[in-house]
């Protein structure tokens, strides 16, 4: 039997878990659902808490009530993407594997056991804005979320570095040429971690080009100061090694 005033308690409980999370208003809403017989209701957000984190918090507020509501939380396109970077990057929680990109299951067991993450740095917010935007007028009948991380796994995250779009994410002079020059297991390295070569890696690879562009000339000139750098502790290294096996 339902409980007495089911639908306003309902409602009042969705106003205090906004209040508990901090969330924006309405983010949790209580909504009937007609398309089941007999209809049903729901506690439904996007984003913010799991879904255990906000069952604890409604037990506490209102016990009864919730018991006539499931629990269901989704996710908006940017948090998707987002979710898609960081593991793609550093696949937190799974094998790690140069060749390995998660798919769908895996970003949905991922993000089912945490708050919606956040970008740690402007570079991850630009480029999972450019990401959750980039299907929004796909007609390929898919849902968007599905394209996001096929995108990744066909591409990388490298590639959204040179995708047009809100924000800016600027490569340093070792990711230019490492976007220019990285081969073999490096490449992988970068296409999806966005590991840059050394500087004196990078440095070395212009030198080994025949034809290098004006670009990856430029590049190169400024990482000249790291370049000395990089000798001259290695330099030390050698120095200290010669001076110890002749004592």
């Amino acid at each position: 039997m339902p409980v007495a005033n089911r639908a306003k308690r309902l409602h009042a409980l969705a106003r205090e878990l906004n209040k508990r999370f901090e969330l924006p208003q309405n983010t949790v809403r209580a909504e009937l659902d007609e398309y089941y017989r007999p209809a049903k209701w729901f506690l439904r957000w996007v984003d913010g808490p799991t879904v255990a984190q906000l069952t604890a918090a409604a037990e506490e507020v209102d016990a009864e009530v919730l018991g006539e509501a499931t629990p269901f939380r989704s996710y908006s396109d940017f948090t998707w993407a987002l979710a898609t970077i960081r593991l793609t990057m550093t696949t937190e929680e799974l094998p790690w594997d140069q060749g390995y990109y998660p798919n769908s299951w895996h970003i949905r067991e991922w993000l089912e056991k945490r708050k919606a993450p956040r970008p740690r740095n402007m570079r991850e917010r630009v480029l999972a804005d450019r990401l959750a935007v980039m299907f929004d007028n796909s007609i390929s009948g898919k849902p968007e979320q599905d394209l996001i991380d096929e995108y990744i796994r066909d591409n990388g995250v490298a590639a959204l570095l040179q995708v047009e779009g809100h924000g800016e994410a600027p490569l340093t002079p070792a990711e230019v040429l490492t976007d220019r020059y990285a081969a073999d297991d490096a490449r992988k390295a970068w296409t999806r971690q966005l590991i840059a070569l050394t500087p004196l890696e990078a440095f070395l690879a212009v030198l080994a080009d025949p034809e290098p562009s004006p670009r990856a000339a430029t590049a190169a000139l400024d990482l000249v100061p790291e370049v000395h750098q990089a000798v001259n502790e290695a330099a030390a290294g050698l120095k200290a090694l010669i001076a110890e096996e002749a004592w």
